[in-house]
């Protein structure tokens, strides 16, 4: 799902093995990192804004950095179990997409830096 912003995304998954919910605003954005420093700097207010305790994640060993809610407590083969998992899943969206005022103010260049440079044809 969108949340208003090139390289930000809201995403609800269901872990069939491990048995979790998780609803997240992934940040594949070329500047993830800085994206997240400057949502984390805020942690508290968005925190207090949302009503939540967000699992935040930076990984730093990967591209992406990711902004969570996970429910342990359900297991995604239980059919049984599935109205109560979708309504868990549609208010941690909602909850989630309160973020989009915050993403939208982030600090971030419109073009991220190069990964490397290559040298031109004068070297």
């Amino acid at each position: 799902f969108s949340i208003g912003r090139t390289g930000f995304t809201l995403a609800a998954l269901a872990a069939m093995r491990d048995k979790w919910n998780s609803v997240e605003l992934t940040i594949p954005h070329p500047q993830a990192k800085l994206a997240f420093d400057q949502l984390h700097a805020n942690r508290d207010a968005i925190e207090a804004e949302c009503g939540v305790r967000f699992e935040w994640m930076r990984l730093d060993a990967q591209k992406s950095s990711k902004i969570a809610l996970i429910d342990r407590t359900t297991d995604p083969n239980d059919s049984a179990q599935w109205p109560q998992q979708q309504a868990w899943l549609l208010d941690g969206l909602q909850k989630l997409d309160r973020l989009s005022p915050w993403v939208a103010k982030l600090q971030l260049s419109a073009q991220a830096a190069p990964a490397a440079t290559e040298p031109g044809p004068s070297e």
